[in-house]
């Protein structure tokens, strides 16, 4: 009689269910990923209108502590002024030119 060699396959079984865990593992990362994704996309959206707002609130503070060595004459370095171009036009051409002014005009009364 001749030995027959019969392979074992008892590995296979382990190898199939580490496998899985592997899959389950990686599944789990991708679902991480996708909601860090969607929390950092939610973040910008809430983050582009308050942009805006923040820069017009933060014009005549600047303003005022850049003019501050030359109080007499009101006028800020030219850098400053072209940052506050925008903010001019609006006060200038909108109606927000009576609550822009007054604004403004809180942080030059802080000045004197």
């Amino acid at each position: 009689m001749v030995p027959t060699i019969v392979p074992s396959f008892k590995w296979l079984g382990s190898a199939i269910f580490a496998l899985q865990i592997l899959g389950s593992l990686r599944y789990a990362a991708h679902m991480i990923n996708k909601a860090e994704q969607k929390a950092r996309g939610s973040f910008w959206l809430l983050l582009l209108p308050i942009l805006p707002i923040l820069y017009v609130f933060s014009v005549p503070p600047l303003e005022f502590l850049t003019a501050k060595p030359y109080a007499d004459s009101r006028r800020s370095p030219e850098m400053i002024q072209r940052y506050a171009m925008p903010y001019s036009w609006l006060r200038d051409n909108t109606f927000l030119e009576g609550a822009l002014e007054g604004y403004s005009e809180c942080w030059w009364d802080a000045l004197y």
